[in-house]
């Protein structure tokens, strides 16, 4: 299992698509303290009232890098990556090289999942290291928000992405194209994420009705409940950790979606013909 875990390692890292991705995400870490330091200490105007003013500091910084990458940008590498590692090898007829010696298929796809995971750790590892630098430099080293919590946020984010990417190889493996299983996993993230704003406005309106007025059925009310388990909450359960929190039905999501991922591209892929 480590000689199939290396030799894709291997491969992954040595696509010039990895690279650039890399790179991107790296660099992309220095837009949270960025657009922090231009915004200040700003407050919003909500229904009337005054928001509290932006937490300016070096560790909220950060935690803004965090929230940045997880909206659709490490999701667009993820998917990139895995339809090139799954759908990409078996288009240009290598995947079979990996079949030939008597290996269970669910190790080759398992091995394209740590593949997957280690990008997302080394990625992840060097944007906080830009982030911090340029939170340091640009925003003052005290506030509300600590290091420790956007260290674990950082640490809460590679989970959430390995988790992703194993709904990204799935993807690819169901679509059999690199192109097909980029655009799949576009349209099913966006339902996702359209799926959970829904919910959380369905929520926002039933709470804002006065019981007087109307009485929201208790089986609306159960339904909405099911939102912290939505497939994005499990996605972005690393935000609540970066703020000192942690949800738990947002890593019960995450469990169940990627376990349910897995399974489905494990069965798919025992069954389909590799030319």
């Amino acid at each position: 299992m480590s000689l199939l875990y290396w030799a894709e390692l291997t491969k992954v890292a040595g696509r010039p698509s990895t690279r650039v991705a890399f790179v991107l995400l790296c660099l992309f870490g220095a837009l949270g303290p960025f657009l922090m330091s231009t915004a200040g200490g700003a407050s919003f105007n909500v229904n009337g009232q005054d928001t509290a003013p932006i937490d300016l500091c070096a560790a909220n910084g950060v935690v803004w890098s965090l929230w940045l990458r997880g909206c659709f940008v490490a999701q667009t590498a993820l998917l990139l990556l895995a339809s090139q590692s799954f759908a990409g090898e078996l288009v240009a007829q290598t995947l079979r090289d990996e079949l030939v010696r008597p290996v269970a298929r669910w190790k080759v796809l398992l091995a394209k999942l740590g593949a997957l995971a280690t990008f997302s750790f080394a990625s992840g590892v060097g944007a906080f290291v830009v982030s911090a630098a340029v939170a340091v430099v640009l925003l003052p080293s005290t506030g509300e928000a600590t290091w420790g919590a956007a260290l674990a946020g950082a640490a809460a984010a590679v989970v959430c992405e390995s988790g992703f990417a194993m709904f990204a190889l799935t993807t690819s493996v169901l679509a059999r194209s690199v192109a097909g299983g980029l655009a799949a996993g576009f349209v099913l993230v966006l339902g996702a994420r359209a799926l959970s704003v829904a919910f959380t406005v369905a929520a926002w309106v039933a709470m804002s009705i006065p019981p007087e007025m109307f009485q929201v059925p208790a089986s609306i009310d159960a339904l909405l409940g099911l939102a912290p388990f939505l497939p994005a909450a499990g996605w972005g359960a690393f935000e609540a950790v970066s703020h000192g929190d942690a949800v738990w039905q947002h890593w019960a999501a995450l469990v169940a979606w990627t376990v349910t991922a897995a399974a489905l591209g494990f069965q798919r892929f025992a069954r389909c013909e590799i030319p």
